[in-house]
């Protein structure tokens, strides 16, 4: 039996900035798609919150969804837990008593709970962007 050598060249610093670039366009894709399934469940009056979520959120490096932005913080949270809001800015207090949603699909929490109905797609998503794009 003969012995064949074989010499093979690995360029890492090449690699690793491949891979990274993959993940942030994948990250990008998906924190987006996350973002738009969210927001079909978020509380709606006249739009506020999704409006400032597509403004607040983050899509670089890191995905960071955000609803409250920096004048919606309150109103935000009360949304987000469901709690009718009490007092006045300086003396703020929630519930017990439960917001009713006038958007058929709105919920309490809407990104856990989108996360719940979508997560396995965004995983997905993710995993076929990063492989296509490492393909190239």
């Amino acid at each position: 039996m003969s012995n064949v050598n074989v010499k093979i060249n690995f360029h890492k610093n090449d690699t690793k900035m491949k891979i990274r670039a993959a993940n942030e366009k994948a990250l990008f894709f998906t924190g987006q798609q996350a973002l738009e399934d969210s927001n079909r469940y978020v509380p709606e009056d006249q739009g506020g919150l999704t409006e400032g979520s597509i403004i607040a959120s983050e899509f670089s490096n890191i995905v960071s969804l955000n609803w409250g932005g920096s004048n919606g913080t309150v109103y935000a949270r009360y949304q987000w837990h469901g709690k009718v809001m009490k007092g006045t800015p300086a003396d703020r207090s929630y519930g017990p008593e439960e917001l009713k949603y006038t958007k058929d699909a709105a919920k309490k929490e809407w990104a856990k709970y989108a996360h719940e109905q979508h997560g396995a797609e965004w995983q997905r998503m993710y995993e076929t962007v990063m492989r296509e794009d490492l393909r190239q």
